[in-house]
């Protein structure tokens, strides 16, 4: 697994980063090429063992589950110290289709960026098309819950997104993390739950 400088997501880093009143939003955008990746035979079985949660048809698990082994190395390689082929359960991951994912990202945009969510959202769906052939790409969604562990829980994360976009034919993925941070959260003590501040997840509203 190769990481790739993108200069455009570079450049879109200052846009997608917020300060919120009462939180802050960050983004993380990382593009990997994994033609040389391969993954461990036990990371497949375990895999190819689970009860999938996933939109598509089973015919083509061999091919999910591929672009899954890259996207968890991916996951590794931007959270470096955790282990996320230690997954409890396929619950989550998740293969779904790229309607979801767009329909999912546009959602959390227009709440978070509010008045300028539009070009924020189109400049970040155009550099996921200049390096993303949708029609070879595989959408996979990474969504623990909140109280189990994971690096979201351990930045405080109030709400997040984490999405893998792995175009088949270029074999390069995209990590899409966003994610809005407890300002208060310390990672030493237990979670006490978070106080009533404007932090609400916006996919929920």
């Amino acid at each position: 697994m190769e990481y790739v400088e993108n200069r455009t997501f570079v450049s879109l880093q200052p846009d997608l980063d917020l300060d919120l009143p009462c939180s802050k939003v960050e983004c993380i955008l990382d593009m990997f090429w994994c033609g040389r990746y391969r993954a461990s035979q036990r990371l497949k079985s375990k895999l190819n063992d689970c009860a999938w949660k996933t939109t598509v048809s089973k015919h083509h698990r061999h091919t999910h589950i591929k672009s899954v082994c890259c996207f968890i190395k991916a996951l590794e390689e931007v959270f470096p110290e955790w282990d996320f082929e230690n997954f409890s359960s396929m619950t989550e991951f998740e293969v779904g289709t790229l309607d979801s994912a767009l329909a999912d990202i546009k959602k959390t945009f227009s709440t978070a960026a509010q008045l300028g969510y539009r070009r924020v959202v189109d400049g970040l769906l155009n550099a996921l098309n200049e390096e993303i052939n949708w029609n070879d790409c595989e959408v996979m969604k990474y969504q623990p819950d909140l109280l189990v562990d994971s690096p979201f829980m351990e930045r405080g994360c109030v709400w997040y997104l984490c999405y893998g976009f792995h175009d088949r034919v270029r074999e390069t993925l995209v990590v899409f993390v966003y994610q809005c941070l407890n300002p208060m959260h310390c990672p030493s003590e237990e979670e006490e739950g978070f106080s009533d501040w404007d932090t609400a997840d916006p996919r929920q509203e």
